[in-house]
């Protein structure tokens, strides 16, 4: 193996110090840093659902009654299928918000799932960080754990975004 080579020499044996110095480090940094990269998600998100809350207090959404027609006796049935139709339509709508917040919150369910187990896994992958041969582990780690924390986040401001509009604020792009 090349570790006996890299032995031989004095900067080869310092430089494999260096490396197994470097690799205990990481190894020992590995979960304070996972943690406090979900420490900063928690925060923003914690501070977007806080506005998002307070947003919602104030959210007026309110029916308005339908004109009745002036018709004798045809106006009232015809008022009575606007009503049916008009309802339906608002059921309708609230079924597929209903929905798809279900299906945000089980996605968000499964987003927080796999943020736990990034974060129970990383010393292996920091201790890749050490040779060059290795780092391209701790990357696809490393990537694919900001990814998944900053899909929450992005949820998050989706949310938060949806709360503005429905209050009826202009989002200016």
């Amino acid at each position: 193996s090349t570790v006996k080579y890299e032995l031989v020499s004095i900067k080869g044996a310092v430089v494999f110090g260096g490396r197994l110095i470097l690799g205990k480090l990481m190894i020992d940094l590995s979960t304070t840093i996972c943690v406090k990269v979900v420490n900063i998600i928690t925060w923003v998100c914690g501070n977007l659902a806080e506005t998002g809350y307070a947003e919602i207090d104030i959210l007026a959404i309110e029916a308005k009654k339908p004109s009745s027609s002036a018709l004798w006796v045809i106006g009232k049935i015809v008022d009575f299928f606007n009503a049916i139709t008009n309802s339906w339509l608002v059921a309708a709508i609230a079924l597929v918000i209903i929905i798809i917040s279900i299906a945000i919150l089980i996605k968000l369910l499964i987003r927080n799932i796999q943020l736990a187990i990034f974060v129970i896994v990383p010393p292996p992958f920091f201790a890749t960080l050490a040779t060059e041969t290795t780092k391209r582990y701790f990357h696809n780690y490393f990537t694919a754990f900001l990814q998944c924390a900053l899909q929450v986040v992005f949820m998050c401001i989706v949310w938060y975004v949806g709360i503005l509009l429905l209050n009826g604020h202009q989002i200016a792009g």
